[in-house]
């Protein structure tokens, strides 16, 4: 059910951005607070809930686990945009890697709201034709009854 939620034609997109945002935003916390990245990866990995995180976190998990860097992990597994990468890279040669990861999440959750808020723009003619629908029927089911009554009474 959740890899369907990122397949979705309109939300699609937006749901992966979500779901990168909160893993991204948790593993930035955990650093914060000191706790190792192993741990750090399992506990955003449990808090995002999207399949497609939990096989890129998998995939960190693994090589950090093999003494690796983070960076190759976050470009092989695709679920990162360019910009977390970059993020990614930077913090890792400054010693800055929660702090990057942070504005990353930050950056992802500027632009989900962006989205989201084009999104409504578009759906608010939908919703007004809908409503006029409605209250036509309403006025319908109401009206047409009253004139039978008066046809009847003629």
């Amino acid at each position: 059910m959740g890899d369907l939620k990122t397949k979705i034609p309109i939300f699609g997109p937006l749901n992966r951005k979500i779901a990168v945002c909160r893993f991204l935003r948790n593993f930035a916390i955990m650093l914060n607070c000191g706790v190792p990245v192993q741990q750090s990866i399992s506990i955003a990995e449990g808090i995002a809930k999207s399949p497609m995180t939990s096989a890129a976190a998998s995939m960190i998990r693994d090589a950090v686990n093999a003494g690796k860097s983070l960076l190759e992990p976050l470009r092989q597994c695709g679920v990162f945009p360019p910009m977390v990468i970059g993020m990614a890279a930077a913090g890792e040669s400054s010693g800055a890697m929660p702090e990057m990861f942070t504005k990353s999440a930050e950056y992802l959750e500027k632009d989900v709201e962006r989205s989201l808020k084009k999104m409504l723009v578009k759906l608010e003619p939908l919703l007004t034709v809908a409503l006029a629908a409605v209250v036509g029927f309403i006025l319908l089911a109401v009206y047409l009854p009253m004139f039978d009554v008066m046809k009847t009474t003629r």
